[in-house]
């Protein structure tokens, strides 16, 4: 399951990678100090970058074991 934040620029999984939106690009940061954060693709600007990161969730919602495992924390 990933965990979508609230204003939609963090994800975190149960295994504690998290992917988040910064300025304009997607990343990830792993919870083992040896591999860290990793930049996974810059774009040309932060919403491009948070249609990414929502476009990875999608992908990830259409995996055969997974079926809807994509928390969206609510606005209100």
């Amino acid at each position: 399951m990933r965990i979508l934040s609230q204003d939609r620029t963090a994800s975190v999984d149960e295994s504690g990678v998290s992917l988040l939106v910064s300025e304009n690009y997607v990343a990830a940061v792993f919870p083992i100090q040896e591999v860290g954060f990793v930049r996974l693709g810059k774009y040309r600007s932060k919403e491009r970058a948070m249609e990414v990161l929502e476009d990875i969730h999608a992908m990830y919602e259409e995996l055969p074991f997974s079926g809807n495992t994509v928390f969206r924390m609510p606005m209100e």
